[in-house]
């Protein structure tokens, strides 16, 4: 045990180095001075709480020269840093420790990784008020790396005794809750950073040891006089994976993979092979760790990403499935979003990751036709981007089909995951994948920075049966090319609406993207198109499916916002409804588009209002929106609308400002 903790220090020492390395400057700055604002609770510092009992203080913090340096840089106008900084610190600390889970300082790092921090606390010492200021101390400062620099972080309260009997509480947008048990810790385990605090004593026992044997360990360690047990946190041993909780782990990692299919892809192909009986598997962690301890500063060989990487290359490679290995290679390789070509091999100057990547080319034989592709991968059109992006979805969706059949047939009948998580995660992925009347679909996305085009354009046409349709390409296209070539055509509908919410609702647009229209025999114009995409934008703002409540999952849906579209495409010079469109959302985060002819839409949008109505007169704006293009009698078109609604529901629903006022003066 003391040969093992002297060799996890070396190795955090070189994933910190590794991480630093990588981060950008700023980047770097923020992620050194964040276990300096855990540790102290003092106004002006981010983190601040204004409450004396504010749980503050990380056991062993160590306050080194390199971070007063930095802290000093950082914050140069608070003076206390300068005559005694010490006064900030509590004289007892009550965070055990301050752990990094996930893909900082390995291989998948990348400019956009976020930062999933795990502190850890013994909740028996906190009562329920000073657990509520800790949770907002830390979202203090999750808000202020936000804001500040764009970083995402994350802060996880661990109580050490739940930790340790596998119980990560319920389900909610980055916790796993019941879902991931064993799995979690084997993740958290192989790919945790010390950033302060105590080591978790699973890294300094033995290799693949009993639940009995680490007890004893345990009482080893309380004797010892060298390694002292109140270094370490007790988070549990961990020997074997349950296959009881393998249909809920696989359901979450279809509910992430909305936002992160790679990533998740990899983690559901692991469980597909731990699932396998006939090939022999040990938990990745155990691997990790014997690895460690045998060289701890061969920092390339024991890669929390490569290590499950490989695993998962070299199942595959036996199973003889090459369509998806060459999949998962180029995934891999996009995702690292690092570069390298065929001579790379013969540099002396490979970054880290570059060696890495250079070495799996190598190996896997890949030309230069192959890696310029990759390498030119933001430059690839739509059609080749969503065509690979679909391509990770089918492969994700067919084996969590092969792994819920397989579950079925050798369950013994016992899920671990708890009912709520199960019909929470369920309803999740029902909001993304359901196909329901009038639902706007959503794309399967992989690298959501790549979908906003820079420019689109919109085509009007009547076939041969005399009936319209709308359509929608990418670029600034002519009509004779669109008439020519079909090589960017995105969607076409009915209903120039169904293409704007698709569009809004895809984000294929954003504020850089310029709209074109080729004229046409309708009433729509350029500028009603700019006008109204722009506040779809706005009133519909992106929405992750894997940000919905759980409380809202676990009801009936209901709806939460409410745009009308009146007139849309009638004659400007009209003074009567002659088409309403109805765009809502609901809690579960199903987008919905509707279009009626006359009152109809009007009986409609207050059937949905009388249902579903506004929690207050503050709410009015973000919940309700109307829309009419600019024309002779818009504003006396809305009135009367805002009038009929009114009579029904009261004066409080409505006024005169819940319309783009300023497109009618």
């Amino acid at each position: 045990m003391i040969r093992n903790k002297r060799a996890f220090y070396l190795f955090n020492k070189k994933r910190l180095e590794r991480a630093l390395e990588m981060l950008p400057k700023m980047t770097g700055l923020v992620f050194q001075i964040i276990p300096f604002l855990i540790h102290t609770n003092h106004k002006g510092f981010p983190g601040y709480v204004d409450d004396p009992d504010t749980p503050c203080g990380i056991n062993y913090f160590e306050w080194s020269n390199n971070l007063q340096r930095i802290t000093k840089k950082f914050f140069p106008e608070k003076k206390i840093l300068y005559k005694g900084a010490i006064k900030l610190f509590p004289n007892i600390p009550c965070i055990e420790s301050l752990l990094l889970m996930g893909s900082v300082g390995t291989v998948a790092q990348t400019e956009r990784s976020d930062f999933d921090y795990w502190v850890c606390i013994n909740e028996k010492k906190f009562s329920d008020k000073k657990k509520k200021l800790l949770n907002e101390k830390l979202r203090l400062i999750e808000n202020w790396g936000s804001s500040e620099y764009e970083m995402e972080i994350h802060f996880f309260i661990a109580d050490i005794n739940m930790v340790r009997r596998d119980d990560f509480g319920e389900s909610d947008r980055e916790s796993a809750g019941s879902a991931q048990k064993k799995l979690l810790k084997e993740e958290f385990y192989r790919t945790l950073i010390l950033i302060a605090g105590k080591i978790p004593l699973w890294w300094i026992t033995p290799i693949d040891i009993s639940d009995e044997e680490y007890s004893e360990c345990i009482n080893i360690l309380k004797k010892s006089v060298e390694l002292e047990y109140d270094n370490f946190i007790d988070l549990g041993n961990i020997r074997d994976l349950s296959p009881n909780e393998f249909l809920g782990a696989t359901l979450w990692h279809r509910i992430k993979a909305m936002d992160s299919p790679y990533k998740s892809t990899l983690k559901m192909a692991l469980i597909e092979k731990f699932m396998d009986q006939d090939v022999k598997s040990e938990p990745l962690c155990s691997l990790f760790k014997k690895r460690m301890i045998k060289s701890p500063d061969n920092s390339q060989s024991i890669d929390p990403y490569t290590i499950m990487f490989d695993t998962i290359l070299d199942y595959y490679q036996k199973r003889g499935d090459m369509e998806v290995l060459d999949l998962l290679r180029k995934s891999f390789y996009i995702k690292t979003d690092i570069k390298v070509n065929r001579s790379d091999r013969f540099r002396k100057d490979l970054t880290y990751k570059e060696k890495i990547m250079v070495d799996y080319v190598e190996k896997w034989g890949w030309d230069q036709e192959v890696l310029e592709d990759l390498n030119s991968f933001k430059e690839w059109d739509f059609d080749k981007i969503i065509s690979f992006e679909k391509n990770i979805h089918n492969y994700m969706v067919q084996v969590y089909k092969n792994l819920a059949d397989k579950l079925k047939k050798e369950s013994d009948g016992e899920n671990l995951i708890k009912d709520t998580d199960f019909q929470m995660l369920g309803r999740k992925l029902s909001s993304f994948y359901a196909k329901k009347p009038n639902k706007v679909e959503s794309l399967k996305k992989a690298f959501w920075e790549r979908l906003p085009q820079e420019s689109l354009t919109f085509f009007f046409s009547v076939d041969n049966g005399k009936r319209a349709n709308w359509h929608l390409y990418r670029g600034n296209c002519s009509k004779d090319f669109i008439l020519a070539s079909k090589d960017q055509h995105l969607k076409s509908a009915t209903n120039i609406l169904e293409l704007l919410i698709w569009t809004v609702h895809n984000r294929l647009c954003d504020e850089n993207t310029t709209f074109y229209l080729i004229p046409n025999t309708t009433p729509i114009t350029l500028t009603d198109i700019e006008i109204l995409i722009k506040d779809l934008m706005d009133f519909f703002p992106a929405l992750s499916t894997v940000d919905l409540k759980t409380s809202d999952l676990l009801v009936l849906p209901r709806i939460v916002k409410l745009y009308l579209v009146i007139n849309f495409s009638a004659k400007r010079w009209l003074n009567q409804i002659k088409e309403i469109t109805i765009f809502h959302t609901t809690t579960w985060g199903e987008l919905f588009c509707e279009t009626y002819k006359h009152m109809k839409g009007i009986k409609k949008a207050i059937k949905y209002i009388s249902k579903n109505p506004p929690e207050g007169i503050n709410d009015i704006s973000n919940y309700y929106r109307i829309f009419i293009p600019k024309g002779d009698f818009s504003k006396d078109i809305f009135l009367n609308i805002n009038n009929l609604i009114m009579e029904k529901l009261g004066n409080y629903i409505l006024d005169e400002g819940i319309y783009n006022n300023t497109y009618f003066e």
